[in-house]
């Protein structure tokens, strides 16, 4: 079955005035809203009233919402009418009433376009967002979510942008697209550690946990899961707590604890009752509806689907109407209710018709032809599951006529003429029926054998894809250099090189001229194959730099690889803005006659810094903040001098490593923590370095997905 309860989406709000967490300027607020003069601060401190009680006192927050609005309209004060009327539409939608929710934001979306308010027309489009997608509108809804995101770009708003990603990851799981769904949700994470959101970041991981979920890793699944409710737990944050549960309990009816599943729905319904948040009602009821269903009490399990059903109706939401129909079809099924079970399972079938059909999804995502495998196989099993029930019913109908014709035989003495009509209008009815079965059928054949004919194109498409990617493995692999050269020029060193795909973003690269050893770790934009395609093309800049033009000062290289870099995709007739980040050296070793017998390093990076560690110390050369690549700030490359001493450990690396998530929070690693592990591997080999590295590395990310490529040089002197 699939996961039938979904994380948090995000409402957004907008207040002009910041929303007071303590009750002492809470009352400083109410005493201005109770006694203040008619003004626009008057307005808004009601609009921030409303804002601050949504969630936890729906009655207050309609109050404040409409006095706000009423006070706008008197003084005609725009700005505060457009935002009051985005406030309280979301109050609205939190109470389950989407009818009025959709006319106060489409007002809020009209208001603000005649005062050019972009931020509020961006909230209210990204609300109508989760209102549409909640109603089953998905094509709607990601219209809604990419207005908002347009908006929130050209703001620059990296919170709001964050937001947006969640809701369009959402968005493709409803419609089943489960990559590009956990695609999404893996972005909205990484911007929630950037902008330390830990609420936001809780919800992220629900979010990712329900994908795992959905591909069977319940383990992984339950992990993020309890990281969320801790984390929500910590910050008093009910509503995200009541979710948590729901989420849990969804888990427990994928790993069948139904026991565990009926705990944690009632526990999120008693949370969300408590708080007024009455906008998943309709999930946890038919949640409640299928626990009660496989604990046998199907009296409790109809009454659960009737309620969500009553909810459905009353919103028009028509993804409960469904889940709801579904498990009322199959309980009256159990209880030998066929008549009630063949009606409610016909209204589920048009409905989840209706929700994915074909052209619908194709305008929302476009999903590869292995999706479109998958969701036909699922639709057969659907029709199949359908003409059980028919045929079931059908068994059950000629059993009650044979039976009711031996009782009228028994009293009624012209009851053979009545038996002989009733037989005749059921064999025509099952003549009829077998027809339509036999058309059915063929319509069914015709269906596996183009799905037949679909699945071995796949494979063979993906076949002549793998046999791509290994043909680009072997073409990258032989751009890096070999590991003889390495322990030629580098005798005591290590490469720690891990790629996120078959192929990566992230090379590193050596070149010898002048009695000089170059070297460098290097991170180009992206990962994969379109990472890898961008490597070849700066790993043949930096070749030229020192090959064709004789440069040997980092700094230098640096400048004229991006010359060079600049200049090649220049050639194509779209922009293109992929180019890299480097930590490149140069040693020079002194000659025999020196008797210091000090090395000369000179180095240059673009955003990847050099760390040496000397004595038990890091010291850090920072990089220039310019990539190489188009920029808005194109300056020459700085080249640092540095004089080395015997027993030095030098470091350069991409930021793949340190940006790995792990640990119990599902945190990144970030660069304490490699500083401090690898100061607490010096006395090692640096063969040990590297596998201790690597170690450290696989059991901090656990079962997690590795994010990045990674490329981590070590050479002692």
């Amino acid at each position: 079955m699939r996961h039938l309860f979904l994380a948090i989406l995000y409402f957004i709000l907008f207040s002009a005035v910041a929303v007071a967490q303590d009750q002492e300027n809470i009352d400083s607020l109410k005493n201005i809203a109770k006694s203040g003069a008619d003004d626009t601060n008057k307005v808004n401190c009601l609009r921030t009233l409303c804002f601050y009680y949504k969630s936890s006192d729906t009655t207050l927050s309609f109050k404040y919402g409409r006095e706000g609005i009423e006070l706008a309209k008197k003084l005609g004060f725009e700005k505060g009418l457009s935002v009051s009327y985005n406030n309280i539409g979301t109050t609205y939608a939190i109470a389950g009433n989407y009818t009025e929710a959709i006319k106060y934001f489409e007002l809020a979306i009209s208001h603000s376009q005649k005062i050019g308010d972009k931020y509020n027309i961006a909230s209210a489009n990204n609300n109508l967002g989760i209102i549409y997608l909640n109603q089953g509108n998905y094509q709607r809804s990601l219209n809604s979510f990419l207005k908002a995101m347009k908006l929130y770009e050209n703001l620059d708003n990296t919170y709001q942008i964050d937001r947006c990603l969640n809701n369009i990851g959402s968005l493709y799981y409803y419609t089943h697209d489960i990559d590009l769904s956990l695609k999404y949700y893996f972005k909205s994470l990484k911007l929630k550690e950037e902008i330390e959101d830990d609420l936001g970041r809780a919800s992220a991981l629900c979010n990712i946990a329900i994908i795992y979920n959905e591909q069977g890793r319940y383990d992984s699944a339950l992990y993020y899961h309890k990281v969320a409710l801790d984390i929500r737990i910590e910050s008093k944050h009910k509503r995200g707590i009541a979710n948590s549960y729901g989420n849990i309990g969804g888990l427990n009816i994928a790993m069948e604890n139904y026991q565990e599943a009926k705990d944690n729905f009632l526990n999120s319904l008693r949370i969300y009752k408590e708080i007024g948040n009455l906008d998943d009602l309709g999930h946890l009821y038919n949640n409640l509806g299928v626990v009660y269903n496989r604990l046998g009490k199907y009296t409790l399990a109809l009454d659960y689907h009737k309620k969500a059903l009553a909810e459905a109706e009353k919103n028009n939401m028509l993804d409960w109407k469904k889940q709801a129909h579904s498990g009322l079809s199959k309980i009256y099924y159990k209880i030998g209710n066929y008549k009630e079970a063949y009606l409610s399972h016909v209204i589920y079938k048009n409905l989840a018709d209706s929700l994915l059909n074909k052209d619908n999804i194709q305008k929302i995502t476009q999903m590869e032809m292995q999706h479109n495998f998958e969701q036909q196989n699922r639709r057969d099993s659907l029709k199949r599951e359908e003409q059980k029930i028919i045929e079931q019913i059908k068994i059950d109908k000629e059993k009650a006529v044979k039976n009711e014709e031996l009782k009228r035989q028994k009293v009624y003495t012209f009851s053979g003429i009545i038996v002989v009509l009733l037989l005749l209008g059921i064999t025509f009815v099952l003549i009829k029926r077998n027809k339509e079965k036999q058309r059915t059928n063929a319509v069914i054949t015709a269906q596996k054998l183009e799905v037949e004919t679909q699945k071995l194109l796949v494979e063979e498409k993906n076949k002549d894809i793998m046999d791509s990617i290994a043909y680009a493995k072997r073409i990258q692999s032989a751009i890096l250099p070999p590991g003889k050269i390495v322990k030629e020029y580098l005798k005591d060193s290590f490469i720690l090189y891990k790629p996120k795909d078959i192929v990566a973003g992230d090379f590193y690269w050596i070149e010898h001229k002048d009695d000089k050893i170059l070297f460098a770790a290097a991170d180009c934009t992206g990962h994969g194959v379109p990472g890898a395609m961008v490597s070849v093309v700066c790993n043949n800049g930096l070749n030229r730099a020192v090959r064709e033009h004789g440069l040997t000062d980092p700094g230098k290289i640096l400048d004229k690889t991006r010359d060079i870099i600049i200049q090649e995709f220049e050639k194509s007739e779209e922009e293109v803005k992929d180019g890299m980040d480097i930590a490149l050296c140069s040693l020079e070793f002194p000659s025999p006659k020196e008797r210091d017998g000090r090395v000369r390093l000179q180095y240059a990076g673009a955003h990847n810094p050099l760390w040496i560690i000397r004595n038990g110390e890091i010291l850090e050369t920072k990089s220039d903040r310019q990539p190489i690549g188009v920029s808005r700030i194109s300056k020459p490359f700085t080249t640092h001098t540095i004089e080395l001493q015997k027993g030095d450990t030098l470091y350069i690396f991409s930021d793949g490593y340190v940006d790995q998530f792990g640990g119990e929070k599902a945190k990144k690693f970030k660069s304490k923590a490699f500083k401090k592990l690898l100061l607490s591997i010096q006395n090692k080999s640096m063969e040990d370095q590297r596998l201790l590295l690597d170690e450290n590395f696989e059991s901090w990310r656990g079962k997690l997905e590795q994010i990045d490529d990674v490329c981590i040089i070590g050479v002692k002197i």
